[in-house]
């Protein structure tokens, strides 16, 4: 087993106050909340502030940090909401809030310089200078765009210093993102279709071997990402935050998700043999198939393990059968 630089706090992504009442907290650390892919979702804790007031209070005394997200692509329409949703998550104490976005950001260094700032993948921060960028406006914690390889990721981290690194280890991640849903179809010349709440069903989209799935204003990846298999290897890198990408996800199956990449954890405090197969299993029980490809180079679709040889190498292949 690799030496341990640090160990990650393990974060969530819930939505709504009813999914928060119903979730496990304990194998959590920190819980990221509201739905920023759209305001209008039902239950949306961002169009709730009664309701992200005690989300906040809830999580902290519980002894958990509470972070709250803020809209993907505010228009200059949202920006009072967005004003509105950043000014009570400082009021109530919430420990940082997630920016998507350099207008938000600007606006909330501007106005709550004392309030911790997570940036998230959206920010497309694909090299060391756009980290340091951030770092310099007083960001606290970045996450680098979803589509780097992991040795591209970690050449970042090793560059910034004094800045703290989250990843993505497990979710639905995003292969685009638009601002009107599209769900709500229309022609040419007519209205949109009224919001009935369709992105809470499923709609996946198959072509071939691509399998993905649109939430509305996004295309997601219809398979869970997930790097339970290499764990060892990021926690041994010293990355400070892993993060569960549960946004779309209801109570039972966060919980079940956060049980599972806990006991990975305990495994390895344990320092004995990481039983990466067994975890993986367990995790294919509750989520179906899984993806990792992109970060090693193949395409969302595929899975990569640790368990055969070098995933560079099996990647390789993989490229040199299709």
């Amino acid at each position: 087993m690799p030496e341990f630089k640090s160990w990650p706090e393990l974060s969530a992504a819930v939505a709504t106050a009813d999914i928060l009442a119903e979730t496990e907290l304990d194998d959590l650390d920190s819980v990221y909340l509201g739905q920023p892919y759209c305001l209008k979702v039902s239950g949306n804790l961002l169009r709730n502030l009664d309701e992200l007031s005690d989300s906040i209070k809830m999580i902290q005394l519980s002894g958990r940090r509470a972070y709250v997200t803020t809209p993907i692509i505010p228009e200059s329409k949202d920006f009072d909401s967005v004003e509105a949703i950043v000014s009570r998550a400082a009021a109530f104490g919430a420990d940082a809030v997630e920016i998507h976005d350099a207008g938000v950001l600007r606006w909330t260094r501007k106005n709550f310089p004392d309030l911790p700032v997570h940036l998230s993948s959206f920010l497309n921060i694909y090299q060391p200078e756009t980290a340091i960028f951030y770092k310099d406006m007083g960001v606290t914690r970045i996450v680098p765009a979803n589509e780097l390889l992991e040795s591209e990721v970690e050449l970042i981290k090793e560059q910034v210093e004094r800045i703290e690194f989250a990843v993505p280890v497990h979710g639905s991640l995003p292969l685009g993102m638009a601002y009107s849903c599209l769900l709500r179809r229309n022609l040419p010349g007519e209205e949109m279709d009224p919001c009935r709440q369709q992105c809470a069903e499923v709609h996946d989209l198959d072509m071939g071997d691509w399998k993905m799935r649109c939430v509305g204003t996004s295309l997601v990846s219809a398979d869970d990402f997930s790097m339970i298999e290499f764990m060892p290897a990021l926690i041994s890198k010293g990355f400070d935050g892993f993060r569960l990408e549960t946004h779309f996800d209801e109570a039972e199956r966060i919980s079940e998700i956060a049980n599972i990449y806990r006991n990975a954890l305990v495994e390895m405090a344990s320092r004995g043999d990481y039983p990466a197969n067994d975890l993986k299993r367990h995790l294919q029980e509750v989520c179906g198939d899984l993806s990792n490809g992109w970060r090693y180079g193949l395409s969302g679709k595929d899975y990569i393990s640790s368990l055969d040889e070098d995933p560079f190498m099996a990647a390789k292949k993989a490229m040199d059968k299709s």
